[in-house]
């Protein structure tokens, strides 16, 4: 008798220890409609965001690249030359975008500290990350594209590893809900920076046209709760897809993202250099007062032979495979009744006490002619100038001719704004691109 008790209670222990294991688990959340709240994969509204989500097929993703990246020939663009980069979120990898508190997965609470997010090149072919082509010219964590002369790297700002072909891990921080259930959401995987560089005029697509491969060109993976278990650290990603597609968040790619130019350009020649004020009262400023400083872009344009196929001739102008120049405020506020796409404004406009306010520097050419600012790097638009506009040739050195183009700031009132003294500090990009 004694002996059965025994069992029994043996029998017991054993099915609580299996219980108990069984709730060590995560559930995909994706759908339109909530279900029972009993559901592991049930949201509280309180707590989160919920959608449709379909993971990483080809064909899907981004790259935050600009639209339009212009390879040339290599006296202009050495090995190494950044060709373009940008950051990328997984909600914006993702077609259409998600919103960053949605909740991708939900996990009983036994599975803190053992939720990961794993990335690695696509690696399934050369043009899509399996060939390191950078480590042989001094760009460790390059790899080869499907557009020769051109290499992608791409950093996890979060764990600051560049991606590689072998799998790497970061251990998720994730949020709970009002029952303890851990809520894995859009904004806590990392952000991706993404560099396209120069590389060697080795095989490929020569371009120009639009990107024509739609495999990507990394991957972002969930491990955690029974999903992804076959995700191993170290693992070539070429040959471990454990996951894909549907736990695989996120997909890095330019397929109908980003266009390829071939056009003889310029560059700017020289590293900035501050321009100063003579100072001025606010009560002159108040009166139409102003300061005026001369400025100007050095620059170096490629007018040498075309060699490249499908390469153009250099040209100044706004139109498609021609050069135009655009200067990019460090940032742009919203002030109720200024187009401040005409002026440049201090750093800490607003909100720093020893700025000035009410004052803006606006930049004009030689003409006098007020010249607008960009909104962003991207090409088209306002903003943009022939390159060449009140450039100036300074030397011409056969294949490449160096240029000075003058510009004038003027400090002055914002139209409808009174002037609060304090210093005026601001910065401006000078930008050449291919349109």
């Amino acid at each position: 008798m004694m002996v059965l008790r025994y069992a029994r209670l043996l029998l017991s222990a054993i099915a609580v220890l299996l219980a108990h294991t069984a709730l060590a688990e995560c559930a995909r959340v994706s759908y339109t409609q909530l279900p029972a709240p009993s559901a592991l994969s049930y949201v509280d509204p309180a707590y989160g965001r919920v959608g449709s989500w379909t993971g990483a097929f080809s064909a899907q993703g981004a790259s935050g690249l600009p639209a339009v990246i212009n390879l040339e020939e290599g006296v202009m663009q050495p090995i190494g030359t950044l060709l373009g980069s940008g950051v990328i979120t997984l909600g914006q990898m993702a077609q259409p975008m998600l919103d960053p508190d949605q909740v991708l997965y939900r996990c009983t609470p036994d599975e803190e500290g053992k939720l990961y997010e794993f990335y690695a090149t696509h690696a399934q072919d050369e043009i899509t990350g399996q060939i390191e082509a950078g480590a042989t010219v001094g760009l460790p964590r390059a790899y080869q594209t499907a557009l020769t002369g051109m290499l992608l790297r791409m950093l996890n700002i979060a764990s600051g590893q560049y991606f590689s072909h072998f799998w790497q891990r970061r251990p998720l921080t994730v949020e709970r809900d009002g029952a303890g259930y851990l809520l894995v959401k859009v904004k806590h995987f990392s952000a991706i920076q993404v560099e396209a560089l120069r590389g060697p005029e080795t095989g490929g697509w020569s371009g120009p046209g639009a990107w024509p491969s739609s495999l990507p060109n990394g991957n972002l993976a969930f491990q955690g709760g029974g999903i992804g278990a076959g995700l191993r650290a170290g693992d070539l990603a070429a040959s471990n897809r454990a996951g894909w597609p549907l736990d695989w968040p996120g997909a890095i790619g330019l397929w109908g993202n980003v266009t390829i130019r071939r056009s003889a350009s310029c560059t700017v020649s020289t590293q900035g250099h501050p321009l100063l004020f003579a100072p001025i009262s606010t009560a002159s400023l108040a009166a139409g007062g102003t300061r005026s400083v001369s400025g100007d872009v050095q620059l170096v344009c490629n007018h040498g032979a075309v060699s490249l196929n499908g390469m153009l001739p250099f040209a100044s102008g706004t139109v498609q495979g021609q050069s135009a120049l655009g200067f990019l405020p460090a940032a742009l506020l919203n002030i109720p009744g200024v187009d401040t796409r005409q002026f440049l404004l201090s750093d800490g406009y607003g909100s720093a006490a020893d700025i000035a306010t009410g004052v803006g520097i606006r930049l004009s050419d030689t003409r006098g002619r007020p010249l607008q600012l960009l909104a962003s790097d991207a090409v088209g638009g306002s903003g943009w100038y022939p390159v060449l506009d009140d450039a100036v040739q300074q030397e011409n050195l056969g294949a490449t001719r160096r240029y000075r183009r003058s510009f004038t700031a003027t400090l002055m009132r914002l139209p409808g704004q009174t002037p609060q003294a304090g210093r005026v500090r601001t910065r401006a990009y000078v930008l050449v691109k291919v349109q």
